[in-house]
């Protein structure tokens, strides 16, 4: 009997060990200094304005959805492979999830597909890139210009990742990446929400802390919101892995190319582009 191989496995060096220990010393263990920075960081390397810490990559979704306004009587467009929580959000907010075929190379949205099933109760695309693959964004775009619609980005395994020279998570309204240990970098338990819309931004901070107001009392809260809330030692986690997220991805991307070879054989290349972009334009992350 051979043993499987493992998915993945969260590298942690000596100084992510340290990052946490000192928060855990520091005694502020919520809502501090450390949130800003990772938040601030994460925003930074994939070029947006905005980056709003949560608990999880599925918190990050559910914000995102209900932000959107997306509810009752609503349809959005899903992939019908990913994982359940790409659609467990959009049943959260009582919305109606309808399943899209993929592409066969990629395992990503076939935007032909995509366009069929679009309706008049159509709100929103929530896109994945499933495996660390970018879908593809421009036809992707083009649908939903087309039909007026919101688009999410699913990027949780995808941190890192480019299409046509732009990072995923500057693609659509808003974009998640989730830090679980299994992904490119790690914060224990984590997720992502990035964004270039200020109101977006403003209304997900809000949801993940109880509803409460970026200027309000403890006590006053401006809306329904869920605790959703990253702690500072996973903050602190984040931050010291985003100082080598090259590092960890140039790693993961090696020895997926090893198990990608020994399974396919030697010479045979990758997962393509899909119809919309060739080889050379993607850059995946494992």
């Amino acid at each position: 009997m051979t043993d499987g191989i493992p998915m993945s496995a969260p590298d942690i060096s000596e100084e992510d060990v340290r990052a946490v220990a000192e928060v855990v010393r520091s005694g502020q263990l919520a809502l501090g200094p450390k949130t800003e920075a990772f938040e601030r960081a994460i925003a930074e390397y994939v070029g947006v304005e905005h980056a709003v810490a949560v608990n999880s990559g599925t918190a990050a979704l559910h914000l995102i959805v209900g932000a959107l306004g997306i509810g009752p009587g609503d349809e959005v467009l899903v992939p019908s492979f990913t994982f359940a929580a790409s659609v467990n959000v959009v049943l959260y907010e009582r919305a109606t999830p309808v399943f899209v075929e993929i592409e066969s190379d990629t395992y990503n949205l076939d935007p032909e597909d995509l366009a069929r099933k679009a309706t008049p109760r159509t709100k929103a695309i929530l896109a994945v890139d499933v495996f660390g693959h970018p879908a593809d964004w421009d036809a992707i775009l083009n649908v939903a210009e087309e039909h007026g619609l919101r688009v999410i980005d699913d990027s949780c395994e995808a941190l890192g990742a480019e299409y046509r020279g732009r990072k995923l998570g500057q693609f659509g309204d808003a974009a998640t990446f989730a830090f679980y240990p299994n992904k490119q970098m790690t914060t224990g338990e984590g997720g992502m929400i990035v964004t270039d819309d200020d109101g977006l931004a403003g209304q997900c901070r809000s949801l993940r802390n109880q509803g409460r107001g970026e200027m309000g009392s403890w006590l006053e809260h401006e809306r329904l919101g869920y605790n959703y809330r990253m702690t500072e030692m996973s903050a602190a986690l984040g931050l010291s892995q985003m100082g080598r997220i090259e590092e960890l991805l140039a790693k993961r991307g090696s020895r997926g190319g090893d198990v990608h070879r020994a399974a396919v054989g030697p010479g045979r290349g990758g997962a393509a582009g899909g119809a919309g972009a060739c080889a050379g334009e993607l850059s995946s992350t494992w």
